[in-house]
C-alpha cells in the first residue's frame, strides 16, 4: 500500500471533499482523485459514494479509515522513535483537565514554548477520560488528567504521577455541624459541572449508593463562579481544597467535613510510549506542572472541584 494514497483518502475522508483535500495535501484534485483510484484498486472496494455533496464513504470506506488512521500514527510514531535525539519541531497538541487549570492556572506552557521555540503549542481542555481517549487515538501528544481510587493511565498510555489534591464539599458559611455524613446532606441542591465530569460522578454514586439523590440546581463550568453562586446560598459544591482556600469567595465558604465522603485525585501526565523528539517537551510540562502544584507555590492543600 502507497502511504500517499492512504493520505489522499484519508483527507478527503477528513475534509468531506476532494478539493479540499487537495489544498491540504497541496495537490491538484485530478491527482487526489487518481491517489484514491489507486487504492480503490489495491484493495479491490469501493470507497467513497462520489456523487453525494460532501463526499461520504462507504461502509468499506469507513473501515478503512479507521484503520488507516492508526497506521498513519504507526508510521508518525516510527519517525519520531528514530528522530528522539532531533530538535523537537512542529505541533505539539497538550490536553489540560478543567480542574487542573483551575488549580494551576500559570500551567507551563510559556516555558515549553521558549524551551523549544520550533513547537507549535495548541491546549485542548476538557474532561479527563474524553482527554484520556483522544491521547490513546493520537489526536493529543500528551495530557494532564485527573485519576481517583488509585487509577493508573489505561494499558497502552505512559504516565506519572504529578500530585494528589483533596476533593471536599464547600458550603455558604451557615450553621453546620463540625462532621456531618452523607445523609444529612439530603435534601441540598448542589452546583457541580455538566455530565462527564468525575467529580460530580463520585458525589452521585456516593449519594445513590445511600439510596439519596443529587439535585443539581446549577450547572456551570469553572471555579471561581460554582464558588460564587455556592456562596451566595445556590446550592452545594465540589472544589479541590487548595482552590477553596485561595479562592476570593472564601471568606464567605467553609469546606464541610464528609465522615462518608472521602474523595482524592491524583493529577497524571499521560502520553503514549515512543513519542520521540517530543519526550523531551512533555517531560519539561510534566515537571512545571508539579513545581506549580507543590505545597509552596500552591499554599494550602486542596480541598473539592471538578475532573
Amino acid at each position: 500500500m502507497n502511504l500517499h494514497d492512504l493520505d489522499a483518502f484519508l483527507a478527503v475522508a477528513e475534509t468531506g471533499s476532494v478539493g479540499a483535500a487537495g489544498r491540504k495535501l497541496n495537490l491538484t484534485q485530478p491527482a487526489v482523485t487518481r491517489r484514491i483510484q489507486n487504492l480503490e484498486r489495491q484493495l479491490e472496494t469501493t470507497l467513497l459514494y462520489r456523487d453525494s455533496k460532501p463526499v461520504r464513504l462507504t461502509a468499506a470506506g469507513e473501515t478503512v479509515a479507521n484503520a488507516g488512521r492508526q497506521v498513519r500514527r504507526a508510521v508518525d510514531d516510527l519517525h519520531r522513535a528514530l528522530a528522539a535525539d532531533g530538535e523537537p519541531v512542529g505541533p505539539l497538541r497538550l490536553g489540560l483537565a478543567q480542574a487542573i487549570a483551575d488549580l494551576a492556572p500559570g500551567a507551563p506552557i510559556g516555558a515549553v514554548r521558549r524551551a523549544y521555540p520550533k513547537l507549535t503549542l495548541t491546549l485542548h481542555s476538557g474532561w479527563s477520560e474524553a482527554l484520556l481517549k483522544q491521547v490513546a487515538a493520537g489526536s493529543l501528544d500528551a495530557a494532564a488528567v485527573l485519576l481517583s481510587g488509585g487509577r493508573e493511565p489505561p494499558p497502552g498510555l505512559a504516565g506519572e504521577p504529578i500530585a494528589s489534591e483533596r476533593i471536599c464539599v464547600a458550603a455558604a458559611d451557615a450553621v453546620w455541624p463540625k462532621r456531618v455524613r452523607l445523609r444529612d446532606l439530603a435534601g441540598h441542591p448542589w452546583v457541580v459541572n455538566p455530565d462527564g465530569c468525575g467529580y460530580r460522578r463520585a458525589i452521585q454514586r456516593a449519594l445513590q449508593r445511600q439510596g439519596l439523590p443529587l439535585i443539581v440546581a446549577v450547572e456551570i463550568i469553572g471555579a471561581d463562579v460554582q464558588l460564587s453562586a455556592v456562596a451566595d446560598g445556590a446550592g452545594l459544591g465540589l472544589v479541590p481544597a487548595r482552590v477553596l482556600a485561595q479562592n476570593r469567595w472564601r471568606d464567605r465558604l467553609r469546606p464541610l467535613a464528609v465522615a462518608d465522603f472521602n474523595f482524592d485525585v491524583t493529577i497524571w501526565v499521560v502520553t503514549r510510549p515512543h513519542i520521540g523528539r517530543l519526550e523531551a517537551p512533555v517531560r519539561r510540562f510534566a515537571e512545571g506542572l508539579k513545581a506549580a502544584l507543590a505545597p509552596s507555590a500552591g499554599g494550602a492543600p486542596a480541598t473539592a472541584a471538578a475532573v
